[in-house]
């Protein structure tokens, strides 16, 4: 019994090393980027936060090249990509955007 609980352990870690996409889920963040020119707020959504910073001061994004240059003031790690598309609305909404605002003014008293 016991060696058969192996040998079925094994093939379902080898069938979850050739599946990994069923069972490793990248780390999702919402981010919010935010320019000294206009003082603008962009939300967006990236497993790598750091790179897709480089990528709007690349100008690679067709909306934010227009305020370069872009620093990120926050970050929240969400468990999936369906949790991270709510919580990027919700910071596109007026209350979401003011909560940010309210958090830029914080840390930069």
């Amino acid at each position: 019994m016991e060696c058969y609980a192996l040998i079925t352990l094994t093939q379902t870690t080898q069938h979850a090393l050739q599946n990994q996409s069923a069972f490793f889920m990248p780390t999702i963040f919402v981010y919010a980027l935010k320019n000294t020119l206009n003082d603008e707020v962009y939300v967006g959504i990236s497993a790598d936060p750091v790179r897709r910073l480089a990528e709007h001061n690349k100008g690679k994004n067709r909306y934010t090249k227009a305020f370069l240059p872009w620093e990120i003031f926050f970050m929240e790690e969400q468990p999936d990509y369906n949790a991270a598309s709510i919580r990027e609305k919700y910071f596109k909404t007026a209350a979401g955007k003011r909560w940010l605002n309210n958090l830029w003014v914080e840390r930069h008293e």
